[in-house]
């Protein structure tokens, strides 16, 4: 059984922090876990249903692996896989009392792998997600969304 640390570092949670610190002791796996948070700003809601018109607040957190191709001459190519997204809404409801949803995105469980695209930007270099795009199909079921997100910056 192996045992995995958590420790944040600039917003984002490395989940085996004990693979990715030893990389300085030249022994280093090229598959990594993060998990980071997105703000209200750097999330992309459309095609809404009509009862989440009015998102007044909204959490997101992305788990995702990072796998490094690297070949005797340096790094090759960095792949991103999408190991499920959290996203809570708090809906205004006016007069009534604020609503709350809550979404559970899984590729290959509850949404179509296709319907997952992963983009890389210009720059990957911090390699955290900094885009999220969901196209929620005027639906609340995850299996309707088609999402879209963005590693790295576009310059």
């Amino acid at each position: 059984m192996r045992i995995y640390t958590t420790k944040k570092i600039n917003n984002m949670r490395i989940q085996d922090f004990d693979s990715y610190s030893v990389q300085k002791k030249k022994k280093f796996t090229s598959e990594y876990t993060f998990t980071s948070e997105l703000n209200y700003v750097d999330v992309k809601l459309t095609n809404r249903p009509p009862e989440l018109t009015n998102v007044d607040d909204l959490k997101c957190e992305v788990e995702y692996e990072i796998s490094v191709e690297r070949k005797k001459d340096g790094v090759q190519d960095i792949a991103f896989k999408i190991n499920q997204i959290e996203l809570e809404l708090i809906v205004d409801d006016h007069p009534e009392d604020p609503k709350e949803f809550e979404f559970e995105i899984v590729p290959g469980e509850n949404i179509d792998n296709n319907l997952v695209k992963i983009r890389k930007g210009e720059s990957l270099i911090p390699t955290n997600p900094t885009l999220l795009e969901i196209n929620m199909g005027k639906s609340t079921k995850v299996a309707d969304f088609s999402v879209s997100i963005l590693f790295g910056k576009n310059e």
